[in-house]
């Protein structure tokens, strides 16, 4: 992951995005493995806990699967880490 910051008009999406066609090309060349390049946009959120709810939208794929915050995080953490939900703390 990675955080971008700083004022409108400065070019943080025009390198971003020129970085990431570069990754890109060089994935279709085999060069690197296989990767997704997922955005998410603070300004576009009204909340910071809608961060997760974006980012399991994009991850959950061609459903584009909406779910309250609490469980796109449950859901996210099961996807990255495989964390079961009956498991038992010890």
């Amino acid at each position: 992951s990675l955080f971008i910051a700083g004022p409108p008009g400065t070019g943080k999406t025009a390198s971003v995005r020129s970085i990431i066609s570069e990754l890109q090309k060089d994935q279709h060349e085999g060069l690197l493995p296989e990767f997704n390049f997922i955005t998410l946009n603070g300004i576009e959120l009204r909340h910071p806990f809608d961060s997760y709810v974006k980012f399991w939208e994009a991850v959950s794929g061609p459903r584009k699967e909406r779910l309250p915050p609490v469980q796109a995080v449950h859901e996210l953490e099961h996807y990255f880490c495989g964390v079961q939900e009956d498991e038992d703390e010890d």
